[in-house]
């Protein structure tokens, strides 16, 4: 039962019974991985089409999202990034799930459909809720961390076996224990809870109702008994597994009835221009009543409005063609949670093929070219015309064919991030934050600048006046340095010339680095009522230069202590908890390049002007994808990265038909010389020997930084010797 709430039963009018449940074996775990987006990206697709197909096939592999596509060619939402609805439900398995399906089946037979036949059996954790499919990343992270802390706090998991059947006029379903209801109620609490920022809306809680499994509800009162005797027949002692199944549905036909595509129809009935072509196996979502007799007679031979579900064209199908089935059947899963483990398992990683709903496996799942391809000798997949995505040869042509289609002009509707954001004039200025205090002096500044109890000294004029409370102590500065009082006043001059020049910006998004924060809001102070902060994880510098040692950034709360003017509503486009500190140089270009399109996609229909404060690399990885240029290798980022000052500052502008191009800022660049260390009494005092070596001391400490912190113009031209 879904969303029906039904009061704990009377015990008696239980049956009890006890059986010890068959446990699958732990497996490994898995987050959703953006591998397959990278492929889909480097193989060209649209970021908008490619999210969006990873989506709607539950992400389980590049061919399926390919497939997806190119079934959908026609559908005149392809490029419509509507909200799906996510739910999560705790299902069975094994020899007790054939069981009730056996009992579901012989009920239709004798009695005809109730309530039950809308879902597939299980007992609901969370109810559903919208959000967007760039999140469920992040969801399946609060996922896992939730099960985790779930299992640390309640140790052994009670068995799910012992069951209690329940019968009433108008309700028999099977309950569970009152001692495991408790724990499934903590169990609900939790995902409620992890998931509920993901939500436009509050999720109900379970906390209310029994845990339960429904056979049976809303049907006729005549039908009770027969109804009630086929439930005996489903075994009290029947072994089970359990899993914890995120799923999620498309909201426009959460009303509709969902039937399937059995008897073709082409050569026994006459040819409709509106029909939807018979496609074996397929599904289509049927408004509710036009099945009945009444809307039959109004359909010549009994057709019915539908839409597939395998192409999402609309038409008419006949209802002796169609047959009714579970609504849940046209779902896809997302992630599998084995009771037994809380272990997350998702895409071609989950083990048991059962958890998938109908459709799903019977298109992606079953017929798995990647699963098959990881098994194969390099001969043999090369003899099946797969490619080394595990792509079949002749799918990518037929691709490519679909690309070049989208590439000459987008559809009505399409929210594509380049042709969108581009159309309405947006601009995207990337600049590198400010000077740093560890390049100026050295790690070695917190230990002489802190003392015990972390109060901390100014102990020269270029160091700020103070520096932000962190909960984890002054150390964690070592990898999350600040700005210079220079630095913050390299920021100040940028934005008071950004100002003179009549530029102005709708959002700011900056990396989470304290020192690329500090820059934006020395930027912003040249402006009235400027936008709050955004801080975008995903902006971050190459993860490959901090691979021994992650940084422990500040939190919101930290900042906004500390005087910072940040919006704690923003949803990151990318989250810390999606970084993947072995990424390569490729990678770093991918999601640098992914969070700017994803950014401009949801807000470029504004226009106005985007500031991106983040890091030296930026202005080539933030703008590369953009103006259609491949990633760099790691020589050349470098290189390029060694030429960029602090506070440099990028363009990337439309050009003619909806493309972007790399220009300078319409204002100056910053120059500057930078001063050695001075001290009066060492100068004019000490022994000329000691005061040479400290000199010479000083002018090797300015050698070791200059690569970074050199002063030049930004250019694009190569540099005249």
């Amino acid at each position: 039962m879904d969303e029906h709430a039904v009061a704990v039963p009377e015990k008696s009018q239980t049956e009890n019974g006890g059986a010890k449940t068959e446990q699958p074996k732990p497996s490994t775990s898995s987050t959703s991985s953006s591998n397959n987006m990278d492929i889909l990206l480097r193989m060209g697709f649209p970021m908008d089409r490619a999210e969006k197909a990873l989506t709607c096939t539950g992400d389980v592999s590049v061919p399926a999202a390919i497939d997806w596509i190119l079934s959908h060619k026609d559908d005149p939402l392809l490029d419509v990034q509507d909200q799906r609805e996510y739910l999560v439900y705790l299902c069975p398995s094994g020899p007790l799930l054939e069981k009730i399906e056996e009992f579901l089946n012989k009920t239709v037979e004798t009695s005809g459909r109730n309530g039950a036949h809308l879902h597939m059996p299980h007992i609901t954790m969370c109810h559903a809720f919208k959000t967007t499919a760039s999140n469920i990343p992040a969801m399946l992270k609060a996922l896992q961390k939730t099960n985790a802390s779930v299992a640390n706090t309640v140790g052994t998991l009670p068995d799910l076996s012992k069951l209690e059947r329940y019968t009433s006029e108008s309700f028999i379903g099977l309950f569970l224990d009152k001692a495991v209801d408790k724990v499934l109620k903590q169990l609900s609490e939790s995902l409620v809870a992890a998931l509920q920022p993901f939500s436009d809306k509050p999720i109900p809680h379970n906390s209310e109702k029994a845990f339960h499994l429904t056979l049976a509800y809303h049907f006729e009162a005549s039908q009770f008994e027969t109804i009630h005797a086929l439930s005996k027949r489903i075994p009290l002692k029947t072994g089970a597994a359990w899993n914890i199944l995120l799923l999620s549905r498309d909201a426009r036909f959460h009303s509709h009835e969902v039937f399937k595509m059995v008897h073709p129809w082409s050569t026994a009935i006459s040819h409709r221009d509106d029909e939807i072509p018979f496609i074996k196996n397929d599904y289509v979502y049927v408004a509710p009543k036009q099945n009945s007799a009444t809307s039959t007679n109004a359909h010549p031979a009994g057709w019915v409005s539908a839409v597939s579900w395998s192409t999402g064209c609309s038409g008419v199908v006949p209802l002796t063609g169609i047959e009714r089935t579970f609504s849940s059947d046209a779902w896809i899963l997302h992630a599998c949670i084995p009771y037994s483990t809380l272990r997350l398992q998702t895409g071609s990683l989950i083990s048991d093929l059962n958890c998938f709903p109908s459709a799903q496996r019977a298109r992606w799942v079953e017929k798995l070219p990647a699963r098959e391809a990881k098994h194969l000798h390099p001969a043999e997949v090369e003899s099946r015309r797969l490619d080394k995505y595990g792509v079949d040869q002749e799918l990518r042509k037929q691709s490519a064919t679909v690309q070049r289609k989208s590439s000459t002009g987008t559809k009505k509707g399409s929210t594509s991030s380049n042709s969108a954001a581009a159309a309405a004039g947006a601009t995207a200025f990337v600049m590198r934050h400010g000077e740093r205090m560890d390049f100026v002096f050295g790690v070695d500044w917190i230990h002489k600048c802190f003392d015990g109890e972390g109060n901390f000294t100014r102990l020269d004029l270029n160091m700020p006046k103070s520096v932000p409370k962190r909960r984890s102590g002054p150390g964690a500065y070592v990898r999350d340095p600040p700005l210079t009082y220079m630095g913050v006043f390299q920021a100040q001059t940028t934005g008071r010339a950004m100002k003179d020049h009549g530029i102005t910006f709708s959002r700011v998004f900056t990396s989470p680095a304290l020192r690329s924060i500090q820059t934006a809001a020395g930027v912003l102070e040249a402006f009235k009522d400027p936008p709050k902060l955004c801080i975008e994880p995903g902006l971050y510098e190459w993860l490959g230069w901090v691979r021994e040692a992650h940084p422990d950034w500040l939190s919101t709360a930290e900042l906004q202590a500390a005087g910072v003017s940040v919006d704690s509503e923003y949803q990151p486009c990318f989250s810390a908890h999606q970084l993947d500190f072995n990424e390569d140089v490729e990678g770093f270009y991918t999601r640098n390049g992914l969070v700017v399109r994803r950014i401009m996609q949801k807000h470029g229909h504004e226009g106005g002007n985007f500031l991106f404060v983040a890091h030296a690399s930026s202005l080539d990885t933030c703008t590369r994808q953009l103006i259609g240029a491949t990633p760099r290798s790691h020589i050349d980022m470098t290189r390029i990265t060694q030429r960029v000052p602090y506070c440099a500052v990028v363009t990337c502008c439309p050009g003619p038909e909806q493309t972007w191009q790399l220009k300078n800022p319409p204002f100056p660049a910053l120059t500057h010389g930078q001063n050695i260390k001075f001290n009066a009494i060492q100068t004019f005092i000490t022994p000329e020997s000691t005061y040479d070596r400290d000199m010479q001391d000083d002018l090797e400490n300015l050698a070791r930084h200059s690569a970074r912190s050199k002063s030049s113009s930004l250019s694009v031209a190569p540099v005249k010797k």
